[in-house]
């Protein structure tokens, strides 16, 4: 069992002691599981931790600092590997939080915005997220994007 990946389906019937956390990113899926991996690659880096640091041609590139991230996934019914996927990939530097979607009813589709919305919703109120990200897994940010977009909007708060 990996403690850096929670299956959090049943929120919010079922009650999590959650942590909070500074960043939440997220991410719908559906049967994407070869992008999401690409993606899973990214938000690790843009969430190394202070003391990481990794020599570049262009000088010292470090992580997010002291802000602590995690990434949420909204699986709308996936028959691929992407639980499988977020199961391995979960690690110290990348916590993992799962909702799994099987049943859909007759018109509604998938990656819907009101899926998006309730993995919005979990991060706000249950992981008490100060700046929530939502995204696709086609998006690959780059290591210090989440880190300049949060101190963007700590400087024009107004």
């Amino acid at each position: 069992m990996n403690k850096h990946f929670t299956d959090v389906t049943g929120w919010p019937n079922d009650s999590f002691v959650l942590p909070n956390y500074d960043i939440a990113v997220v991410t719908g899926t559906y049967n994407r599981a070869h992008l999401l991996l690409r993606s899973l690659f990214h938000y690790q880096a843009c969430n190394r931790p202070k003391w990481y640091f990794e020599p570049r041609a262009e000088g010292i590139v470090g992580g997010q600092q002291d802000m602590s991230m995690c990434l949420v996934v909204m699986d709308d019914g996936s028959t691929d590997f992407t639980r499988e996927l977020c199961e391995k990939f979960a690690n110290e530097q990348l916590l993992i939080y799962y909702f799994y979607m099987g049943f859909k009813e007759l018109g509604q589709w998938r990656d819907s915005a009101a899926f998006i919305n309730q993995g919005m919703s979990f991060a706000l109120h249950a992981l008490k997220a100060s700046f929530v990200f939502p995204t696709h897994p086609e998006i690959c940010v780059g290591e210090d994007t989440i880190a300049t977009i949060v101190d963007y909007c700590k400087e024009n708060q107004d």
